[in-house]
């Protein structure tokens, strides 16, 4: 099991049907890497990996594989915010590719269990840090990312996710008045939606 996906997998002990959604998103990804072709144009130390004849190294490797590939195609940037309260938050701007569904969700779980362990997550109230998913939200694709990321959410006590469009905010400029007084709020975007 990839050490990232293995950490949180750990914390969901006495949770088997999260710990079941969780290894379920990690075999997805890898399916998505093999019907797309993507392991057979690597090379070098990690391609050796994922050949290998012992089952838990490859697997391992495929997913760090699923989740570097999804990295480069999906993933256009990633920063701390801070929001109107003087919290920090952390947004990732995606550029969605369905291929890539399972993939950059467990690319975004990867660097959510990096900001557990940073000085950013420590210094949040009640040790919650809001995490902001940049992306088009009227992409015919959205509902289904969308839906795996609530997944994703399930999963963790220390963040809470939520969508922002790319149409109506830049990752490259500040936040606007309406942004920063609405990000500190603490109810999350599928709380209002399915009444979680």
């Amino acid at each position: 099991m990839e050490r990232f996906v293995k950490k949180l997998y750990t914390r969901l002990e006495g949770k088997p049907e999260l710990q079941a959604k969780l290894t379920g998103i990690v075999d997805a990804a890898i399916q998505e890497m093999e019907d797309n072709g993507f392991y057979s144009d690597l090379s070098g130390k990690l391609l050796a990996k994922i050949n290998s004849e012992d089952p838990a190294e490859s697997i391992a490797a495929k997913t760090a594989a699923a989740k570097q590939i999804a990295m480069k195609h999906c993933i256009r940037a990633s920063k701390p915010l801070t929001l109107a309260n003087d919290e920090t938050a952390h947004i990732i701007e995606v550029q969605f590719d369905p291929r890539f569904l399972n993939s950059v969700t467990l690319c975004i779980q990867g660097g959510l269990e990096g900001l557990i362990f940073s000085r950013l997550y420590k210094k949040c109230t009640d040790q919650i840090m809001y995490c902001y998913i940049l992306t088009d939200l009227n992409s015919e694709d959205f509902p289904a990312f969308r839906d795996k990321l609530l997944e994703l959410d399930s999963m963790y006590d220390h963040f809470r996710i939520d969508f922002l469009s790319t149409e109506n905010f830049a990752i490259s400029s500040s936040p606007t008045e309406s942004f920063k007084k609405n990000a500190g709020k603490k109810q999350s975007f599928w709380s209002k939606l399915f009444g979680r």
